[in-house]
């Protein structure tokens, strides 16, 4: 299994990774101890890029990437058949952020004319921070897909990517 968890950090950046079952935040410190989530069968990476801190009120930019295994596909957030099952990124209940927008990339179709994306899936969320300073706020993504290939679909799953991001 390929894992997601990077081994250097930029100064600005913090990396959101899968979240196991156990995921700690060391106390007076911004490093994030955690283990990879085992993923889908269908994916072999998911992460995000936050940044470290963001200004309260203030709109910023979370990068996330994932990458559909060879062979399999997963359907675009608008997939024209209502029996598709969507790609969504969504936050956790109860976030303090809110969700500006996300740019997905361009999906093409598979030959029964259903949007699809495969391979390496780079999208943009554009996120608004909490309006209040908070030195430790949790940022909570939840990347909802199903992998399917030319003749059968997996169940949905649900992909949990999560950071503590200073909010100044």
């Amino acid at each position: 299994m390929d894992s997601a968890v990077p081994h250097h950090f930029e100064d600005n950046e913090m990396t959101l990774m899968p979240v196991a079952a156990i995921v700690m935040t060391m106390v007076g410190s911004t490093v994030l101890g955690h283990m990879p989530q085992a993923l889908p069968g269908f994916l072999t990476e998911a992460k995000a890029v936050a940044p470290k801190s963001v200004k309260k009120g203030k709109e910023f930019s979370v990068p996330v990437t994932f990458t559909v295994k060879p062979g399999y596909h997963v359907y675009a957030p608008k997939p024209g058949d209502e029996n598709a099952i969507p790609t969504t990124i969504e936050l956790e209940d109860g976030s303090a952020y809110k969700i500006a927008s996300v740019k997905w990339p361009d999906a093409h179709k598979d030959p029964m004319g259903v949007m699809i994306l495969s391979g390496k899936i780079d999208v943009t969320v554009q996120l608004v921070a909490p309006a209040t300073k908070v030195s430790k706020s949790v940022l909570k993504l939840k990347l909802r897909s199903q992998g399917c290939d030319d003749s059968s679909c997996l169940p949905p799953a649900t992909v949990s990517l999560m950071s503590v991001i200073e909010v100044k």
